[in-house]
């Protein structure tokens, strides 16, 4: 029997994400989780697994990065479920100054503690909750296999020479202006900094997402997955940015893995942010701009917190059905069901639109 697959994606209220990777052949299913959201969240996966996939065993659990809107939930995972193997980039590891930090519950000269903090007590403390569960907890670097999935990024060099000791260091906080205040100084002739954020209204030709962006290192750092079930693609991105993204990239090239020729689902990376995506990185990754009367041949699902207007940014939305992409995102307080070929659950199909925000 040809391999199948069902991916359960469950919203956060925040905009974090939580998937369910069921994958095989009746009498013989794997599971693989990735991300967990809140720990709301999590419980809930406890119950899916247990009354939808009738089991309590888990063989592949996986956290992408440390953001609390995708690790929490992993706690009730790890303490309800039988999961055989965690996986977990552990920064103490390979930072001395936060190994010290984590063994004497202080913060030494020299580390910021009130961006990274709780995430690194909460991160440290999910693997000591897996060791003591005697669950083998592994590190997830790019060529490593996690069932049917290939890990893409981050390369284990990248990661602990220059993501982690960028950890202390998060990017200056984007300035934001009205859009009509924008094109009013446009219109007036005063020159605007690239990173601001005003973009023209957008034709299917001409897009105005850019190919720059300003991603921390923690979500950098994400866990990217790429594999093959049944002959279609799945791509799960965690919060990477455009770096990470890049580096996927390249890694599939040099692997000869040609993603736009399976791809079938697409997580989009943190709540649809331009700042995650570009459109070199959309080309290599999805494929390059299709006519618009041709039918859609990829799910690209993206988690937005419970009533924003913000997100997705129209931009990553046009870009993404461009290049054949139908964007969607479940409901609040609602998990969607993905197989080959259809769907379940309350969904929100978000349309191309000329009007940027």
């Amino acid at each position: 029997m040809r391999s199948g697959y069902e991916i359960d994606v469950f919203t956060t209220g925040q905009g974090g994400a939580a998937i369910c990777l069921r994958y095989g052949v009746p009498g013989d299913y794997r599971i693989l989780i990735y991300d967990a959201g809140s720990a709301e969240t999590g419980k809930k996966i406890v119950e899916h697994v247990r009354r939808h996939y009738g089991t309590d065993l888990v063989h592949d659990l996986v956290c992408s990065h440390p953001h609390a809107d995708h690790a929490l939930g992993m706690r009730p995972i790890l303490e309800e479920l039988d999961v055989q193997k965690f996986w977990l980039h552990r920064p103490w590891r390979h930072s001395l100054a936060i190994a010290r930090f984590l063994q004497d519950a202080i913060c030494p000269d020299g580390l910021p503690a009130a961006h990274i903090k709780a995430k690194l007590v909460m991160t440290f403390g999910l693997e000591q909750l897996a060791l003591a569960r005697n669950i083998e907890v592994v590190e997830p670097f790019q060529g490593i296999q996690i069932g049917p999935m290939t890990v893409m990024s981050p390369h284990r060099d990248w990661y602990v020479h220059k993501l982690v000791p960028d950890y202390e260091s998060p990017p200056p906080p984007r300035r934001r202006m009205s859009t009509e205040l924008l094109k009013l100084l446009r219109l007036s002739g005063v020159q605007l900094h690239e990173t601001q954020d005003y973009r023209p209204a957008e034709a299917w030709e001409a897009e105005s997402l850019p190919d720059w962006g300003n991603v921390d290192a923690e979500m950098e750092s994400s866990v990217v997955l790429h594999g093959l079930i049944g002959g279609h693609g799945i791509l799960l991105t965690g919060n990477a940015g455009v770096r990470a993204l890049t580096n996927v990239a390249a890694y599939a090239e040099q692997q000869r893995t040609f993603v736009p020729a399976t791809l079938k689902f697409l997580q989009v990376p943190h709540r649809g942010d331009s700042n995650h995506v570009s459109p070199a990185v959309l080309d290599r990754l999805i494929g390059t701009r299709r006519p618009p009367q041709e039918d859609p041949l990829i799910t690209a699902f993206v988690s937005t917190p419970d009533g924003s207007s913000e997100h997705p940014h129209q931009s990553v939305v046009n870009a993404l059905s461009r290049r054949g992409a139908i964007v969607m995102r479940t409901q609040a307080n609602a998990h969607c069901s993905f197989a080959p070929g259809e769907h379940a659950g309350p969904i929100d199909v978000l349309p191309f639109s000329g009007e940027n925000q």
